[in-house]
Parts: structure tokens; C-alpha cells; sequence
């Protein structure tokens, strides 16, 4: 992994908490392959270092419609236990054109912090902005 985007990844992760996740009370779905619901779906925005912006090459299409100033779009899904731990591999669902973005939002995806109390699968979408 390169190591620009490993740094702006961990001290993103380090600030987002799934806190959203405890407010609802409808349980989670329990594998990656079930629909997400409302509950269950998460979207992150993570605005690129120039540094790291540069280093982004994209090796196949990206998504249809991003949103305004994304410039990729990665939505992986984790499934964590009854105490918040992340069980299994966290699954890449989306491409979003780039490796780099997917490597980055599928560690994203092991490192948020997860709520105890909500056992089942989340799908986090990560929205990657140029500087």
C-alpha cells in the first residue's frame, strides 16, 4: 500500500465512528450479499492530499454518476459482531475505477469503529475528492 494514502487513510478512520449505527434499532443484514437498508449504509467523503491525488491512476470505468467533485467512488461491505469486531475479510462491492481508491476504502473499511450491540453487515460508501 502506498504509504501517502496509508497516512490519510488512518487518521480519517481514526476519526469516523459508525455512530450512526447505535441510534437505530432495526437489526443489521447479516451478510454482505443481503440488500443494505437505510440503517445499514454509511457514506464517507475523503478529500485527497495533492500528493496522493497524483499518485491515483484509474485502470477500468469508473461509476455512473458521482457526486459533485468525486472523483471515485469505492463501497465496500463489513460484517462485525456483537461487540463491534470486524468477522471475515471486509468485501470490496463497488469499484471505483482506481486500485489505489479500492485498497484504500476496503482499509477504510476494517478501521472505522464499529458500535457494539449491532451484530450484521454494513456497507460503507467512500467518496474520494481531489484536493
Amino acid at each position: 500500500m502506498n504509504t501517502t494514502f496509508r497516512h490519510w487513510t488512518q487518521a480519517v478512520a481514526a476519526l469516523v465512528t459508525v455512530a450512526a449505527l447505535a441510534a437505530h434499532a432495526d437489526p443489521l443484514p447479516l451478510t454482505c450479499e443481503a440488500p443494505a437498508t437505510k440503517e445499514s449504509s454509511l457514506t464517507i467523503r475523503i478529500q485527497l492530499t495533492a500528493e496522493a491525488f497524483k499518485r491515483v491512476v484509474f485502470d477500468h470505468p469508473k461509476p455512473a454518476k458521482l457526486p459533485q467533485a468525486v472523483i471515485g467512488q469505492s463501497t465496500v461491505c463489513t460484517c462485525v459482531d456483537g461487540d463491534g469486531n470486524v468477522t471475515g475479510a471486509v468485501k470490496l462491492v463497488r469499484q471505483s475505477g482506481s486500485p489505489q481508491l479500492d485498497a484504500e476504502a476496503v482499509e477504510i473499511g476494517k478501521t472505522l469503529a464499529y458500535p457494539a450491540g449491532h451484530p450484521g453487515c454494513v456497507h460503507n460508501t467512500v467518496n474520494f475528492a481531489a484536493p
